[in-house]
């Protein structure tokens, strides 16, 4: 998810300025949700939603990054027996109307893949504005990344490679 997220936020970064403010809500969406995930796992302070805390793509790119060493130092204190342990995720009543009656119940590693699945489809969202820039996004299947080796996930500012 990284990697993908990082081969994203270089197509992204190329794009007009005038785009910023849309791209910015989208992205932050993103990463507020990955983090709102993590504060749930770890018990830390509940963060505000508030796209406009971050005045252009750069600002909210830098605070992006910061959530992956966070993530994957706590998800490397995570035993397997923890995956079926059911969590209480407090926002899923806002979508009781939608559901249809009350959300049944969650496991620790249900959100785990949620998370996942969440940035993966938000970032394909991404690719389609970024392709009505006349930017061609990146290719960022959980595949491609196995057939490119692994990579490691490149943070450095695309304009300098």
């Amino acid at each position: 998810m990284e990697w993908a997220d990082a081969e994203t936020w270089d197509a992204v970064m190329t794009a007009p300025a005038e785009h910023d403010a849309e791209l910015v809500d989208r992205l932050y969406h993103i990463h507020f949700t990955q983090r709102a995930f993590l504060i749930l796992w770890t018990g830390a302070p509940r963060l505000k939603y508030d796209p406009k805390s971050f005045r252009d793509r750069a600002a909210l790119r830098d605070w992006a990054v910061t959530y992956y060493p966070d993530a994957n130092a706590f998800l490397r204190t995570v035993s397997a027996d923890r995956f079926p342990t059911p969590i209480v995720v407090p926002w899923a009543k806002l979508y009781e109307k939608q559901l249809g009656g009350p959300p049944a119940a969650t496991t620790f590693g249900e959100t785990i893949f949620q998370v996942w699945a969440h940035t993966t489809a938000h970032r394909a969202q991404i690719s389609t504005r970024l392709r009505q820039f006349g930017i061609e996004p990146p290719l960022m299947d959980y595949i491609a990344w196995i057939w490119a080796g692994r990579p490691a996930p490149r943070w450095g500012d695309p304009r300098q490679r």
